[in-house]
């Protein structure tokens, strides 16, 4: 059965005349739309989309036969190109920013590259990929075209992955070690984790998602513990903030100067301030602003050029959009269940 996107994809082409693609990224000049995209992962439906900010589909990226359980999106700020991973059909594809295929992973049948990854992390400093690959216990840095810089191993179960914007440093959640630990950009080869490691966090039960600072630091979660913990540029703890029930995705506001928390066992949003130091038994007392009673939320990006927040509601079927204090702007609904998302501003 085709998706309700794929099917408003359709009928937007036969009125508009249009026979080469869907939803052309085109202002009729054959340049790029301006504006805002955003990359979704209807994960439900096997299908990766990208929407304009007023909630206008602008591209049926693919579907079945293409994904599978399409699960982590991040975007190249200096030209749009998006980074898909795939956790059933262990695939790592690239597209540029009007959703055309620029790299896809070798098939697993040929030559597996990934087994299960589990997140991606695209380097604002260098255009290189990280990959958390869960199945293989390793993580792998990509250069701009796939070409494999480095694959290192020594993890268990690696999940969230997150490169530092300014330095390219990566922060991995090692799930299985109980560690976060922070990862030299300049990783090369078939190297061990021990001897390329800027630091090492251990004091975080089964960390799930981890968030890098442009200024070195970064920033982890653990849905067992409830707990995000904020740390330092060599991984020592500088604040521990408690009181969630399955916090699952985090996002930096460099410009905004907080950090965002999805917590999808208790459906919020929360900004915390990224300066935030000692330990705190409720988030609720440090929090810049609290956006309660979303329906199981996993994912949050925020958009450095407007400051908006769009959070992937996968129990409400919705995309939401928020200005930078916690105010609803737009939802964009009809999806069964967007997993990951991503955005990108031309302007």
């Amino acid at each position: 059965m085709l998706s309700k996107k794929l099917i408003l994809c359709a009928a937007v082409l036969t009125l508009a005349g249009v026979l080469a693609g869907c939803g052309p990224d085109t202002e009729g000049n054959g340049g790029p739309i301006a504006g805002t995209r955003i990359w979704i992962a209807d994960q439900p439906d096997s299908e990766v989309v990208i929407y304009d900010d007023t909630g206008n589909l602008l591209k049926f990226v693919g579907g079945p036969g293409i994904f599978s359980k399409p699960n982590a999106i991040d975007v190249y700020a200096k030209d749009g190109a998006a980074w898909v991973c795939d956790f059933y059909t262990n695939r790592i594809r690239k597209f540029d920013a009007g959703g055309n295929p620029l790299y896809a992973s070798p098939d697993p049948e040929v030559e597996a590259l990934v087994l299960n990854a589990a997140d991606l992390s695209v380097s604002q400093s260098s255009a290189e990929c990280w990959i958390s690959d869960r199945g293989n216990n390793r993580v792998l840095r990509l250069d701009a075209d796939g070409n494999v810089l480095a694959k290192v191993s020594g993890f268990k179960y690696p999940r969230g992955i997150s490169a530092d914007p300014a330095a390219g440093d990566v922060w991995v959640a090692d799930e299985g070690n109980d560690a976060v630990v922070k990862v030299a950009a300049t990783a090369t080869g078939n190297i061990s984790v021990r001897t390329v490691e800027v630091g090492r966090f251990t004091g975080m039960e089964n960390p799930w998602a981890v968030a890098a600072d442009a200024d070195g630091k970064g920033w982890a979660s653990s849905r067992v513990e409830g707990r995000v913990v904020r740390l330092s540029v060599n991984a020592a703890e500088l604040a521990s903030v408690e009181g969630f029930d399955a916090p699952v995705a985090l996002a930096v506001a460099e410009t905004a100067k907080v950090v965002y928390v999805v917590d999808t066992g208790k459906g919020l949003l929360v900004a915390l301030p990224r300066g935030v130091t000692g330990t705190h038994k409720n988030y609720a007392a440090v929090a810049t602003f609290v956006v309660s009673g979303l329906a199981h939320p996993e994912d949050v990006f925020v958009d450095e050029k407007t400051g908006r927040i769009c959070v992937a509601e996968m129990g409400g079927g919705n995309v939401k959009i928020y200005d930078r204090d916690g105010k609803l702007v737009n939802t964009i609904s009809g999806f069964s269940g967007p997993a990951a998302l991503a955005v990108w501003s031309e302007n």
